[in-house]
């Protein structure tokens, strides 16, 4: 089946072959409120899935910060940094049920850290396997996350995983979804 990219990197959409839609959001998100930004991608077919996007903390949405897209990603306001930090998260709901293939995270000079959480599912760790000593550019990627229920959500959490660890300090960059077959 298609499977989309939704691509916080840039504002171009493109077709990137083998059933591969990348939808660029960076302008969608630019200096909107973290109250929540919801996009509608049609996936062919006549379907479509629409994406919503809050910012929150632990018990609350963040309604005084903003999306903050760069070239690395989608970060918000408010923290020590414009990035996702200081135990703030990205909650991402979608209108119907839809595999979660990826997300694509950069943290830069930060520190990827923290934990997702599918749905009601226990938090798992963030972290990067190619913290190179070279360019000090961290990134990884969550790969295989499953199936992710209508209006359930999927947090990325900044905040320690067991409480202990270092905080994360980083961006979404990508998230690849597909539908699952009916």
């Amino acid at each position: 089946d298609r499977r989309i990219v939704f691509d916080w990197r840039t504002d171009e959409d493109s077709d990137l072959g083998d059933g591969l839609i990348q939808v660029g959001l960076a302008s969608e998100f630019s200096g909107k409120s973290a109250e929540g930004v919801a996009v509608r991608q049609e996936i062919g077919g006549g379907r479509n899935v629409t994406m919503t996007v809050v910012g929150v903390k632990p018990g609350r949405v963040l309604t005084d910060c903003e999306f903050s897209p760069n070239d690395r990603g989608l970060g918000l306001t408010g923290g020590t940094f414009n990035q996702v930090d200081d135990r703030q998260a990205l909650l991402i709901c979608f209108d119907r049920d839809v595999i979660v293939e990826s997300a694509a995270i950069v943290a830069g000079n930060g520190q990827c850290g923290g934990c997702y959480r599918m749905a009601g599912h226990a938090p798992l760790h963030i972290y990067c396997v190619d913290a190179d000593n070279d360019t000090e550019d961290q990134s990884g990627v969550l790969s295989d996350l499953g199936v992710l229920k209508a209006r359930r959500p999927l947090l990325l959490d900044s905040s320690p995983h067991l409480g202990v660890e270092s905080p994360g300090r980083w961006r979404l960059a990508a998230l690849t979804i597909r539908l699952p077959k009916s």
